[in-house]
């Protein structure tokens, strides 16, 4: 999967996180103007669908037009034409091959119809996880800072003026005792103080909160002001432009690794695209 992110330069922050947190409870809808807000916030997550495809899993993705999007409800992106593929990729990263060829990341029978990209349906049960409609599909800063009781996580980082980086990550599937706790590994690009975090994040995240579910699921996360007031998994709000039709974030991907046994690995690809660069 490739990201194409705007030029400037930025720290690198590999994060191999298996994480087991503390999340925010479920939350009960306790007046009718919060019954009104989810019923417009279901509207706006569930664009009109060419076609639906459902998964053997139960997700169902909606094949949203690629120019209806959630991304293109931003006033920013008005206008914006979609480039489909980069125009180069960075040296030794063009088309690597993988070892693990089974894995299931994309949608069957060739995903979407042209011209579309593949969402996952909101459902309302998703929405009820939520503390507020405000916290739904955002992360939960207080995870962030390491003294959080019961947050584990390996790291690896590299700084200085980098324009992108690639993983390979292992594929597990850790059992997740606490609807409560989350597990993930990510690659993490990042620059700026922490009160103004820009971050741009990718990887695979077992999370019952967010899907409702202890599947490991590709994922993706944007911030522009540390986690402030913006920023999303997925395409919860407006962020990413997706552009293929069979690769599916948020979609579950299997088969797992095996301890002794076969080793699954989700290879991962962020770069800003500048010929200057390259």
């Amino acid at each position: 999967m490739a990201i194409e992110i705007t030029c400037g330069w930025m720290n690198i922050l590999i994060l191999v996180l298996v994480a087991i947190s503390i999340l925010h409870s479920n939350a009960r809808i306790q007046s009718k103007d919060e019954c009104l807000g989810l019923r417009r916030q279901f509207k706006l997550l569930n664009k009109p669908a060419v076609k639906s495809i459902q998964t053997e899993y139960g997700d169902i993705f909606d094949c949203v037009d690629m120019y209806k999007q959630p991304a293109f409800d931003h006033p920013l992106l008005k206008n914006h034409k979609i480039q489909m593929n980069p125009t180069s990729y960075p040296k030794g990263m063009e088309n690597q091959e993988h070892s693990n060829a089974n894995i299931e990341i994309g949608l069957k029978d060739g995903g979407c119809p042209l011209g579309t990209v593949p969402i996952r349906r909101t459902k309302m049960q998703d929405l009820l996880r939520a503390k507020s409609l405000s916290d739904f599909g955002r992360k939960n800063v207080s995870h962030l800072h390491t003294q959080v009781v019961g947050h584990h996580y390996a790291l690896a980082t590299s700084e200085g003026q980098v324009y992108g980086t690639g993983v390979s990550m292992n594929l597990w599937g850790p059992m997740i005792p606490d609807q409560r706790q989350f597990s993930l590994a990510q690659l993490w690009v990042l620059n700026g103080p922490q009160d103004q975090l820009n971050t741009i994040e990718a990887g695979w995240s077992e999370d019952p909160s967010l899907f409702g579910d202890a599947f490991p699921r590709l994922f993706i996360y944007w911030t522009a002001d540390g986690y402030q007031k913006t920023g999303c998994y997925n395409i919860l709000c407006p962020g990413f432009v997706l552009v293929s039709r069979d690769v599916a974030v948020g979609a579950i991907i299997q088969p797992t690794s095996t301890y002794n046994g076969a080793q699954m690995e989700v290879p991962l690809l962020v770069f800003k695209q500048c010929k200057k660069i390259f």
